[in-house]
């Protein structure tokens, strides 16, 4: 139990301020990727 214990500690680091920004760049890059793919299979389907 310990040992889970220890790994939720860790998660919630991943939350702290100073990954914050990291996280937020990700999440930028992956919703470009999802627009862009959107926008490319809108193109296709209205062709």
């Amino acid at each position: 139990m310990k040992l889970s214990g220890d790994l939720r500690k860790k998660e919630s680091y991943n939350l702290e301020p100073e990954n914050y920004y990291e996280t937020r760049k990700t999440t930028d890059i992956l919703l470009s990727l999802e627009v862009i793919f959107f926008t490319f299979a809108t193109a296709i389907s209205g062709l």
